[in-house]
């Protein structure tokens, strides 16, 4: 099973509180009545409070702030904006175009050598790297973000990037490395006294020291941390080591221990409205019912996390509920519904290089091979696990990796191999479980609650000290606040004493001021003129702008309009444009232009729009506009400016190829066949067809990434198919027609045949296949083959039973017809006792006609399906009884001992006629084969679902070549007992028959000369 470990104390609330809201409410205000300017930096101000609250609209505002800033020219505002649309989408878990506008952000930031912005962009890019679980780009953004924080002599910054380090180092797999720098983080930490930052290195450091297998280490770190954390009065703390606890606890064997503090810890997360934190105890208290061999209960805790790990995107989260879901489905027998499950995990795990997590994946899916009886799967997935444990020195991967290759050996009957890793096994539990080791891990947790105790005591006297000291404070305050008094009287009369003073120097200011005031006179000419050398320039920067625009004032009309937006509306001059009201013309108000202006007045927002349009003077336009506020020194709104661009081109060739797609569409929906398309492995389009062939929508298949053709595929051509589709992709030819099984969504096996060609789609190739369902043709095909071969087998049957009846039937009435003749020809000429030998082998002869005839008419019964089938709870015990009482002279007469070990109450589901006879024939065998004075054994064995009966004699056995010939009517083989018994063959061909039809399987296992095993299994219980 694999754990959940909650690593850092402090996390990005997602509620908003009151002085956030305050906050928020303040700068939106502000924004409305900003200069444009201004908006830029109010709407960065935005998209950072909105982060933690609403990555959303943190994006939204990101966005705008993006798009003014770059109409401005503001490079800073830029590089800010990119920065907060980067870490929206880190929020939002889309890290790819989280790492792309940190990038752009950088760049900017580069070219001004402002190192501190650099170094937290640095830092951001490699933390998304580590969460897209590509570990070595994380590390070198962060190692440069190290080598800047060095230069800049900032020690917070570089202790928190050795921290993050450390956490990188660790999800690769990297233990060594990961213990290095969180030991450097912590020597930063200690001398800063930051004893939170202390706190979450010490669980960092109990984390790894679990992977590894010192869970005495681990404990320690962990009680570290929590004594730390309790100071702090840090709840998310406490709730994350009290998790982190509880596994040390479940490893140690402590398994209610171990629900004690998960429990404690979901206590604290619901409090907290911690999603995460709540997943992670989900999927702990899950191993625990599981252990308790409750898997349906922990089947529901893991689906409970995984449901939030899906909705945060937590692929690790996500991989470890996936494989504690398969190893759960394994124990309850379902193995592949577990392999499935423990399958996707691994793949999981492969792409984050989570070591451990591969390790622990490819021993799970070893054990469930080994349950199922693939030894050879089991060994293959479990030696790759080995590999890993053995060169991460995993101690606890390698104790369940040794205890397997143990079983697996064992049930090989390799015994020296068996023995060798049971060796390999107790020595390393030994090192992980020793008695020294549980004796520390409880010494940590009873210091622990003793220093509680002394902490708290200390707490409460420190408490005492503080109020005496509060209440002394307040006698010092009152007579501070009478000097204070005191002083600020004096203060007074010295400021009335220099405010008549300063009257006297103010007449003789005044004369300089009007001097003054002449020179700016001068200067505000000049400055006039520059002003209209200005003004010139913007309205020829206006005048031949590429786009139109369009000064109005608050009521509607038209102020200024340059060429372009005469040209673009068709108007034949300016005046004519001029006597358009833009809040009253009709074909403005329907498009809704009119609505947009009226909302940029009262809201003082920047309205941005797209609208089709038909001028004055009949032009069919499609405009996309921008209107802008323009507001005095006091911040009201005088009039706007209207940006108008021309898009009538772009959006007639969009409109022309949605109609050549729709028309395409149209005709791909309709086909009678499926139609997808396949690129990079990847689904990337079906039409409708295909969800009625595979029950699954294209939304359904498309996620899985290129895992959505095992979802349909069956396993049997799940290899062909993908070989099929990456050669057919690599420009290999392809099949011209290919049939699979494939599964439906409602568990269905069925068959297509499928047609592909590869096509170029969006510049690169695309492999196209049209499938058709072609089931009903399989299984009439199949039905042909059968109906061959039962035809075949058919005839063999009636060939050997003619032979049997032909042969077999003709030698007892040779020797009947033999012995009675010559006994009624001889009768006066021979003594009582020989006519007495003559009449016994005549009974013998006729005993062994009638068996043989019984066996021929039950055998043909059952081919025929006329033999009474009537299943029912049976007690095995009281059939091997009644049989041992039929068949007792039997023994007898050859000093045979019959012992039966099946037990009262040992039962199955199955008719019992049958049963009966199946006994009767295998204990009447046993009599016949073995020796004299020999003994038979007849015991039976439960397991999961079905009960298996054994029939054991001590005879003459059967030769290997010989075993493959049992319980065949087209090949016999027998051989007389070892008191010269003779038998007809079809006992075991009845048995057979009788067997399979009750659901269960009949085997023979033999040594030649020391004896014979025949065992047969039947279920306990109905099966539906």
């Amino acid at each position: 099973m694999l754990f959940f470990f909650l690593q850092v104390f402090y996390s990005f609330s997602d509620t908003l509180t009151d002085d956030k809201a305050i906050n928020i409410t303040r700068i939106e205000k502000q924004l409305g009545n900003s200069p444009v300017g201004d908006k830029v930096n109010l709407l960065n101000l935005l998209a950072k409070e909105y982060l933690s609250v609403n990555p959303e609209k943190s994006k939204i505002y990101a966005n705008n702030a993006l798009e003014l800033a770059r109409i401005l020219n503001n490079r800073e505002a830029q590089s800010r904006a990119l920065y907060n649309l980067g870490e929206a989408n880190y929020f939002l878990y889309n890290y790819d175009s989280a790492i792309d506008a940190y990038l752009k952000s950088l760049e900017i930031e580069e070219t001004k050598g402002n190192d501190t912005i650099i170094s937290e962009i640095l830092n951001s890019i490699g933390l998304t790297y580590e969460s897209k679980g590509e570990y070595k780009k994380a590390q070198e953004y962060l190692l440069r973000s190290v080598n800047i924080e060095k230069k800049l002599v900032r020690k917070s910054k570089i202790a928190n990037r050795f921290f993050y380090l450390g956490n990188v180092s660790h999800s690769a797999g990297d233990f060594q490395s990961a213990l290095i720098y969180f030991k450097k983080a912590f020597d930063i930490e200690e001398l800063l006294g930051n004893k939170q930052k202390i706190a979450d290195i010490y669980n960092s450091i109990g984390i790894i020291y679990f992977d590894l297998g010192s869970y005495e280490k681990a404990l320690s770190n962990y009680m570290k941390s929590l004594q730390l954390v309790e100071e702090l009065q840090n709840k998310q703390g406490i709730a994350h080591v009290l998790n982190n606890i509880g596994i040390v606890n479940y490893e140690w064997g402590n398994k209610e221990k171990a629900l004690e503090y998960y429990q404690k810890s979901l206590n604290i997360e619901e409090e907290l409205g911690n999603r995460k934190g709540i997943a992670g105890s989900y999927n702990n208290i899950g191993i625990v019912y599981s252990n308790w061999d409750q898997n349906e209960i922990a089947i529901d805790y893991y689906n409970k996390a995984l449901e939030i790990y899906e909705e945060f995107r937590e692929t690790r989260g996500i991989a470890q509920a996936l494989n504690n879901i398969g190893e759960s489905y394994s124990d309850l027998g379902n193995s592949q519904k577990a392999l499935d499950y423990l399958m996707e995990s691994l793949e999981i795990e492969k792409k984050l290089g989570n070591k451990l997590g591969i390790a622990q994946s490819y021993n799970s899916i070893g054990m469930v091979y080994f349950k199922v009886g693939n030894f050879k799967k089991a060994i293959e997935f479990n030696n790759k696990s080995l590999q890993i444990a053995d060169s991460l020195k995993l101690s606890s991967v390698l104790l369940v990796n040794y205890e397997l290759f143990y079983k697996i050996y064992l049930q090989k009957k390799n015994y020296a191999k068996a023995l060798e890793y049971f060796k390999f096994y107790t020595l390393q539990k030994d090192t992980i479980y020793n008695k020294q080791f549980h004796r520390n891990l409880a010494e940590i947790q009873v210091k622990y609650e003793i220093d509680k105790i002394d902490r708290e005591r200390e707490m409460e006297k420190e408490l005492m000290i503080q109020e005496y000291q509060e209440k002394e404070k307040e006698v010092r305050t009152q007579r501070t606040y009478l000097v204070i008094i005191f002083i600020l009287m004096v203060i007074f009369g010295i400021l009335v004493y220099y405010d008549i003073k300063s009257k006297t120097k103010a007449n003789k200011k005044l004369k300089e001021i009007n001097k003054e005031i002449t020179g700016q006179k001068e200067k505000l000419s000049e400055a006039l003129d520059e002003l209209s050398k200005s003004e010139t320039k913007y309205k020829n920067l206006i005048e031949y702008s590429p786009t139109g625009i369009m000064y109005i004032d608050k009521k509607g009309n038209i102020i200024e309009v340059n060429k372009k937006m005469l040209q673009i509306l068709g108007s034949p001059g300016e005046e004519s444009t001029k006597e358009i009201n833009c809040l009253e013309y009709p074909p403005l108000k329907k498009v809704g232009l009119s609505d947009d202006i009226l909302n940029c007045i009262e809201t003082g927002n920047i309205m941005y729009n797209e609208k089709e349009y038909k001028s004055k003077w009949g032009k069919d336009v499609f405009l996309k506009y921008i209107i802008a506020p323009v507001k005095n020194k006091r911040g009201n709104i005088t009039s706007l400016i209207i940006n108008i661009e021309d898009v009538t081109y772009s959006k007639k060739i969009e409109k022309s190829r949605t109609q050549s797609e729709l028309k395409y569409r149209i005709l791909v929906e309709n086909s009678l066949q499926a139609m997808l398309i396949i690129q990079d492995e990847k689904l990337i389009f079906a039409n409708s067809r295909m969800k009625e062939l595979t029950q699954y929508s294209f939304k359904e298949l498309s996620v899985k990434e290129k895992n959505w053709l095992k979802l349909i595929i069956h396993p049997d051509d799940y290899e062909r198919a993908l070989n099929n589709i990456k050669g057919g992709l690599e420009g290999e030819k392809i099949p011209a027609r290919t049939e699979y099984k494939y599964i439906r969504k409602d568990g269905k096996v069925r068959w297509i045949e499928t047609l592909g060609s590869i096509v170029d789609y969006y510049g690169k190739p695309a492999l196209l296949v049209v499938a058709i369902d072609v089931t009903e043709r399989k299984e009439t095909e199949s039905i042909l083959i059968e109906s061959g071969e039962k035809l075949r087998e058919a005839n063999a049957m009636k060939d050997k039973f003619f032979s049997i009846i032909a042969h077999d039937l003709k030698n007892p009435f040779n020797a009947i017809m033999g012995f009675s003749n010559l006994l009624y020809e001889a009768y006066d000429n021979i003594d009582e006792k020989q006519r007495k030998i003559f009449i016994k082998n005549i009974c013998e002869a006729s005993e062994s006609t009638f068996k043989l005839l019984q066996n021929l008419l039950e055998w043909s019964r059952t081919q025929t399906e006329n033999i009474d089938y009537n299943p029912e709870i049976i007690d095995i015990s009281v059939l091997v009884n009644e049989n041992i009482t039929v068949l007792k002279s039997s023994a007898i007469n050859k000093g045979i001992k019959v012992n039966t070990t099946v037990t009262y109450n040992t039962t199955a589901f199955a008719d019992e006629n049958m049963i009966k006879a199946v006994i009767r024939n295998l204990l009447s065998n046993a009599i016949k084969f073995a020796k004299p004075g020999g003994k038979i054994e007849i015991t039976a064995e439960n397991t999961d679902n079905t009960v298996e009966v054994c029939v054991a004699d001590m005879g003459i056995g059967i030769e290997e070549k010989n075993l493959n010939k049992l319980f065949r009517i087209d090949d016999q083989f027998k051989t007389i007992g070892t008191a010269n018994e003779q038998g007809t063959g079809l006992g075991l061909i009845l048995c057979k028959e009788f067997v399979e039809r009750n659901t269960g399987k009949i085997w023979a296992e033999s040594e030649l000369g020391i004896g014979s095993k025949f065992k047969f299994t039947l279920p306990r219980h109905r099966i539906y």
